[in-house]
């Protein structure tokens, strides 16, 4: 069985090397050969064509994960947590005492303690 693989295998290459063979001394191709060889060509452009979409379908992926996908789920977080940032502004301005200097006439706590801080890394003293 294996034998006959090969034999015929052996016969369909001499066929080829003898064909060959035979165009290049009558130094034009047979209809076959310029079938294939046509076919060939084709097959080259429309191979080069894929490669060329597919490259760029790998880029427009690569563009959408690491610049759309981000983006969007930077926005879905900022809208998601919308409420908590209005609470926690309210929080940090009570805080802070963000005008309460306005108001009450003296600067809050948190205030404070900041420019207490600064004095003493400064080494400047009240």
């Amino acid at each position: 069985m294996i034998f006959s693989i090969f034999a015929v295998s052996l016969c369909v290459c001499l066929c080829m090397i003898g064909t060959r063979l035979l165009e290049m001394r009558r130094q034009r191709t047979f209809g076959v050969t310029e079938f294939l060889n046509t076919f060939d060509e084709r097959l080259e452009a429309k191979f080069h064509t894929l490669v060329f979409f597919v490259n760029k379908k790998k880029q427009e992926a690569l563009f959408f994960i690491t610049h759309h996908v981000p983006f969007h789920a930077w926005n879905k977080a900022h809208h998601l947590t919308g409420g908590l940032r209005k609470r926690y502004e309210k929080i940090e301005r009570t805080v802070r005492g963000k005008n309460m200097l306005h108001s009450t006439g003296e600067a809050s706590v948190f205030m404070k303690h900041i420019s207490e801080y600064k004095h003493k890394k400064s080494g400047l003293r009240k």
